[in-house]
Formats: C-alpha cells, sequence, structure tokens
C-alpha cells in the first residue's frame, strides 16, 4: 500500500507544479512579507520586510526557509513555489501513513483519506500559494505520527522539535506544547521522575527557538507577539465563519443537496463506528491513540482559533485557516466507509466495493473543484488567495513601465501598492500607507497620506490604479501637496516624480 501512497503523493506534487508552471505560485499581502523578509535575511540586512519596517507579525520560520532557499541560483519567489509543493507531497504521504495506522484492516482507506486530503478545498490551494500553511500542516501531522509512539527519550527530543518548529512557523503551534507535555506525564509508562524530566527535555527543546524571536519582539515592539492589531470580529462571527467553512466540507458550493446528505450520513456513521469500536475495545494500541490525538488537536485547534481571534486580527475563519482542522474531520468520514465494509463483510466484494465507490462519490465535488483551481491556475494565476500576481498586475503598464525602464536610482519610494512594487522591481517603498482595503474602513487624512516623504526633497510615486483595493485618493488628490512630474501615465496608473509644494 505504501508504494500506492507514494504513488499519488507524486501525482499530487506534479499537479501542484502543473498548475503553478505558467505563471508562479499565487502571491498576497502575507506572501510579499514572507518573500521580501526572506531575501533580506539573505542579504544580512535583518528581518526586515517590503515597506522597510521591522517583521513582526508573525514568526520567522517560513522566511528563514525562503532566505535560505538563496542558496540555489533562481528567485526565491520561483523556488518557494516548489517548495510549496513538496509540502503538499510531504502532507499527502504523511496523512495517508496516519489514516492507515487507524484503519490497520482496511489500508486502503489511508490511500482514499490521502487523496481526498490532497485535492479538497482546504489543502491543494494551500500548495499554489505562497504561504506558511502548509509548512505547518507538514510539522503537525510529523508531530501526530511522532508523539503517539514516542517511548524513548530519542522521540521525545523529536517530538519537542516538531513542535518548536510549528510554534515558530505559526503562533498557533504553541498548542502542541501542552499536548506533547501532557502525553508525555500521563500516558508515559515510566517513572514518574522519568516523566517529568522527559517533559522538562520536551518543553526546552520546544519552547527554546521562540523564546529568542519574543525577546526580539519585546525589544522593537514591547510584545512577545508583536503587537498585533485588535480584533475586529466577535467570537460570535468567527464561530459562524468557521461552522460555515465545515459545513462547505459536507455541502460543497454548486451541487446538489444530496452530497450533503451523504456526507452527513458518512460523518454520523463514522463517530457511531468509532463509540462501537472503543465499547468493543477494538481502539487499544497505536490506532486508538493516533485517532484520540486527531480529536484532541482539532478541538483544541478550533477552540485555541476562536479564542485569539477575539483577542487579535485575523481574517475570517475560511478555508485556509480551518485546514488543520480537515484531517480529524476526514478520520470521521473514512470511519463511516469502514462501517459500512463492516455492516457489509458478509459479502466480501460489496464490502470493499461499496464503501470504494461511496466514497469516491462523495469525494466528486473534491475533484472537480481540485480540477477547476488547477485550470485556473494555469489560465490566469492562483485563484484564492492572491490578488498580485494575477493579470490586472503582470500586464499593467505601470509593471512594464518599471521592468522595461527601471526604478529611479537614490530616490525613495512611495506607493499606494507596496507590495506589488517589490514584486515586480525588488524593491523596497517606505513611508507609504496602506490604500483603502475592503477590510479595513481606514482613511487617512491627506495631509497624512505621506507622512515620511523628506521636505525639499524629491521622490518617485507609483500610483497602481486596481479594482482590488479601492482608495480615498487619486494622484490629482495629492497634486494639491506636491508637484508630480509625469514619468508615466495610463488609465491603469502611473509613475511620477514627486516633492512637496
Amino acid at each position: 500500500m505504501k508504494r500506492w501512497l507514494a504513488g499519488l503523493t507524486l501525482f499530487l506534487t506534479l499537479s501542484a507544479l502543473f498548475a503553478i508552471a505558467p505563471y508562479g505560485a499565487g502571491v498576497a499581502r502575507d506572501s510579499v512579507e514572507y518573500l521580501a523578509t526572506g531575501m533580506h535575511v539573505a542579504q544580512g540586512r535583518g528581518f526586515i520586510t517590503f515597506d522597510g519596517t521591522p517583521f513582526r507579525l508573525w514568526p520567522p520560520l517560513y522566511p528563514l526557509l525562503l532566505a535560505g532557499l538563496s542558496v540555489f541560483p533562481l528567485d526565491p519567489f520561483l523556488t518557494g513555489g516548489w517548495v510549496n509543493a513538496l509540502l503538499l507531497g510531504a502532507s499527502v504521504y504523511l496523512s495517508g501513513l496516519l489514516f492507515m495506522e487507524i484503519f490497520p484492516r482496511r489500508r486502503w482507506l489511508g490511500i482514499l483519506g490521502a487523496g481526498l486530503f490532497g485535492i479538497s478545498r482546504s489543502m491543494f490551494p494551500l500548495s499554489i500559494h505562497l504561504l506558511s500553511d502548509l509548512l505547518f500542516m507538514v510539522l503537525v501531522l510529523a508531530f501526530l505520527w511522532v508523539v503517539s509512539s514516542m517511548s524513548r527519550t530519542r522521540g521525545v527530543l523529536l517530538a519537542g522539535v516538531l513542535a518548536g518548529l510549528a510554534w515558530l512557523d505559526r503562533y498557533i503551534g504553541a498548542l502542541l506544547l501542552p499536548l506533547g507535555a501532557g502525553w508525555v506525564v500521563f500516558f508515559s509508562r515510566v517513572s514518574w521522575r522519568k516523566r517529568l524530566e522527559r517533559m522538562g527535555l520536551f518543553l526546552l527543546v520546544s519552547a527554546l527557538p521562540m523564546s529568542f524571536w519574543m525577546v526580539r519582539n519585546l525589544r522593537l515592539f514591547g510584545h512577545p507577539f508583536g503587537a498585533p492589531p485588535p480584533a475586529r470580529l466577535t467570537l460570535i462571527e468567527n464561530v459562524e465563519a468557521g461552522l460555515a467553512e465545515m459545513r462547505l466540507w459536507l455541502f460543497p458550493e454548486g451541487f446538489l443537496p444530496a452530497w450533503g446528505m451523504l456526507g452527513g450520513f458518512l460523518l454520523f456513521l463514522g463517530v457511531l463506528a468509532f463509540l462501537v469500536r472503543w465499547r468493543r475495545g477494538d481502539l487499544a494500541g497505536r490506532a486508538g491513540i493516533l485517532a484520540g490525538w486527531f480529536i484532541l488537536w482539532g478541538v483544541a485547534y478550533f477552540a485555541f482559533l476562536l479564542i485569539s481571534s477575539t483577542q487579535a486580527d485575523i481574517t475570517r475563519l475560511d478555508a485556509r485557516l480551518m485546514a488543520p482542522i480537515y484531517p480529524a474531520f476526514l478520520m470521521f468520514i473514512l470511519a463511516g466507509l469502514e462501517g459500512l465494509a463492516r455492516v457489509l463483510k458478509r459479502w466480501r466484494l460489496a464490502s470493499l466495493l461499496v464503501p470504494l465507490i461511496v466514497g469516491l462519490f462523495w469525494g466528486i465535488p473534491s475533484v472537480s473543484q481540485w480540477a477547476d483551481i488547477l485550470q485556473q491556475t494555469r489560465t490566469y494565476g492562483a485563484p484564492l488567495y492572491n490578488y498580485l500576481n494575477t493579470p490586472e498586475f503582470r500586464q499593467s503598464g505601470v509593471t512594464a513601465y518599471l521592468q522595461s525602464e527601471g526604478v529611479p536610482e537614490g530616490l525613495p519610494l512611495y506607493s499606494n501598492y507596496r507590495t506589488a512594487v517589490f514584486l515586480y522591481t525588488r524593491h523596497t517603498c517606505s513611508g507609504s500607507p496602506w490604500s483603502r482595503h475592503p477590510h479595513y474602513a481606514i482613511e487617512y487624512p491627506l495631509e497624512q497620506y505621506l507622512p515620511d516623504f523628506p521636505a525639499g526633497e524629491t521622490g518617485v510615486l507609483i500610483w497602481y490604479e486596481s479594482g482590488v483595493h479601492t482608495h480615498y485618493y487619486a494622484p490629482e488628490d495629492l497634486a494639491r501637496l506636491y508637484v508630480l512630474d509625469v514619468l508615466y501615465k495610463g488609465e491603469d496608473g502611473g509613475v511620477y516624480l514627486i516633492r512637496r509644494r
């Protein structure tokens, strides 16, 4: 079965590479933060982002990964997309191994589960965007694999390393520390002294890397996590968003309710099957441990995500943020298929074919969505978490001018789209605030729109007219306070020399 799993892993990895081949990975603001910070680290400038300010919103592991890719004589944007495709393969392979351990008598469920996992709306889009989520998923799955069998100090050490790296990739990875420590203390079959020693080792190894980063943040921002902005959504709004995403796992958009009814039936049957197996004692050993870990992780992650979203500003709980819960959900679907096979166990052929057909039928929406994302990505660019690596910006006259004429050297740069300027020129824009983002109703007074512009000096204003974000001001408004000399001007924006009046 592992050969089948390896073949599936290779296929999905190549499909992600095939998708991004024409235009590269999808890029949003987060992606440019990671890309710019990684490139600046590789250049020895430290953790500096695209606007010249210190990197603060997220932990440093993914930028460090992109910085490490600079050893190759290729653009980190290109190699970063390749690495994310490989991370998709790693997550598919690990999920398949875990599912096969949970369902040892029907290991083909592991192959089916790994395939559904890899092409799901929560997973495949992450492989075609330059984001840190897939790295986090791989680390969590690897942690679950290791922690469920760590009976020696070496296993505790490895689990601590994985937990520490997961925390260094996303702050919510801190959840793995109490989960791992609790496992060592309450479920290890050694003396209590040995348990406490191993717990101390686990916590030391897992917390040490992040402690350096937290000290750095305290020095720069006065907050261990970079002083995140306050929350915009209430607890109820985030609960509704999270449940709406889970509903799409059962009732996919654009498909008949029959698919959702079938998914709900399999989910109910899966929960019932697990209860029966637990009552009979069939969940003893590694299968039960892994199933328990999946459930514990899913519940803890969702609860922590809801709590943190009421304290700090994060985006709405969408497929991306909910992705780490999807393996636990899928485990119950597979358990429902196994329960269906148990009901039909007297008919050997039917006990294999019926669950397989039902599982594939339930997976039709995932296959359709995967094929649609693949086609859209090859035609236009990644369709979901992406607004910069799109035709609107790639084919913009502003981008064409900057790439053909270059950016004037020695002059400070300002732009209403600092992320686009960095992506297409690798130049840092400083002093230019956000344009009006659909999620941020922040209006900058015209006098403060370029707050760091030095008096008596000349700079370059790079202005994109985009339908993605709206703008309170246009260059004509800025002309009331600044002298604008046109270098390029078109319907999609312009490039200007600018100085105060």
